[in-house]
């Protein structure tokens, strides 16, 4: 009989003292592994593209890059119906969504789509463009959080995945501290990671049985510590994005 192993849910408290500029809205702190007596077991990095035979679709238009980059205006207009902006003495102004359950997390809310990107995320509500752009942070009084930021990505996330399970979780706004235990990590069976997610989303409790089953993990170099701040250094998986990205625009 498998035993889950049960991962401790902790704050994760920002560790910036001032407000972020524009600029440092695009760099990012990594998310720690869901366990990290087990992260050696799995490997990193975006999971494969789904098989010739998967019931997938064409990439939808909230997968794909827009047709203009939205301003600090505009952001703030669509996402005003959806939550409220709050000023906090981290990150300036920050975005907090309205009516969502006590245990969301970001990257949730709609499913994965193959496309020239890699990995990118479809959203299934309007306010989309907050796991297209921008970080997203977590504390204790606001809950989850996103920063702004002005640079589209496919999903800026972490991976994690061992072959039959796909687990993410997003990368923090600069100077961000996740602290122990963090509980950002989201996951589903590989095969369903092309269907609405919501339906296949791994419990909280089981993540770290998935990592302890995975093979093939990062370096020890190149995992973050317990509570340890991480910028994302030359090479790494949101270099390599940057650089996609530049290729194929």
């Amino acid at each position: 009989m498998r035993i889950p192993l049960v991962v401790p849910l902790l704050v994760a408290l920002p560790l910036a003292t001032r407000a972020q500029t524009e600029e440092e809205s695009e760099s990012a702190a990594e998310p720690p592994p869901v366990s990290e007596e087990n992260a050696g077991d799995v490997s990193s990095g975006p999971p494969p593209p789904p098989p010739e035979d998967a019931d997938t679709t064409p990439p939808p238009p909230e997968a794909l890059p827009p047709p203009e980059p939205p301003t600090r205006e505009s952001m703030e207009e669509q996402l005003s119906p959806y939550g409220q902006w709050v000023t906090t003495p981290e990150y300036g102004r920050v975005w907090v969504p309205s009516n969502v359950p006590p245990d969301w997390q970001p990257y949730t809310d709609g499913n994965w789509a193959y496309t020239d990107w890699g990995w990118s995320f479809a959203a299934s509500v309007p306010w989309g463009l907050t796991f297209h752009y921008g970080r997203w942070g977590y504390g204790p009084s606001l809950g989850w959080y996103w920063v702004p930021g002005f640079e589209w990505g496919p999903g800026w996330v972490d991976w994690r995945y061992t072959g039959d399970y796909v687990t993410w979780a997003p990368y923090g706004p600069y100077g961000y501290d996740y602290g122990l235990g963090w509980y950002g990590w989201a996951g589903v069976p590989y095969r369903h990671m092309w269907h609405p997610l919501h339906d296949h989303l791994v419990h909280r409790r089981d993540m770290g049985r998935i990592f302890h089953g995975g093979r093939g993990g990062a370096p020890d170099h190149e995992r973050p510590g317990r509570g340890a701040l991480r910028q994302v250094q030359p090479g790494r998986e949101e270099d390599r994005l940057h650089g996609l990205l530049r290729r194929r625009r």
